[in-house]
């Protein structure tokens, strides 16, 4: 079973809300986001019981919905991060996180790519160090020194 999963950010909240559908209905959901009552509210008013719910309230959305990639495994991570070193203490570091911080993890690494790039004299991080302290959770993108 393939489950197709929608990620929520927003500026005005901390965190996400991820969202899982199969076969266009919702099958799983997580909340790891800090909202206030009124978003609360609003979520769970106009929740998306199905994908076309939630294809219809994303333009009502102050914030990012996009679809997370299929692959969450270490692996994937491993492949995409890039710097394979130290794999037997990253891989423990990549199973504490919860499903919501592997996709911001994998989301990030083309901004931290990015990032190191503009940078030019940093040297990309371990992954272990990477993952254990939670560097995907910095904001690369507007990050100038």
């Amino acid at each position: 079973m393939i489950i197709e999963k929608y990620i929520l950010t927003s500026p005005s909240f901390a965190g996400n809300v991820v969202f899982g559908f199969f076969g266009g209905y919702l099958v799983t959901f997580s909340n790891e986001s800090e909202m206030n009552e009124s978003q609360r509210k609003w979520l769970y008013t106009h929740f998306p019981f199905t994908l076309q719910n939630l294809t219809a309230i994303q333009t009502q959305i102050k914030g990012r919905l996009e679809q997370v990639p299929v692959d969450l495994t270490f692996d994937a991570f491993w492949e995409v991060y890039g710097k394979k070193v130290n794999r037997k203490r990253c891989e423990p570091q990549w199973k504490k996180l919860s499903e919501a911080d592997r996709i911001t993890c994998l989301r990030s690494i083309p901004a931290y790519n990015s990032y190191l790039k503009r940078m030019q004299n940093r040297a990309k991080l371990d992954p272990e160090n990477y993952l254990r302290r939670e560097s995907f959770q910095n904001p690369w993108n507007s990050l100038t020194s």
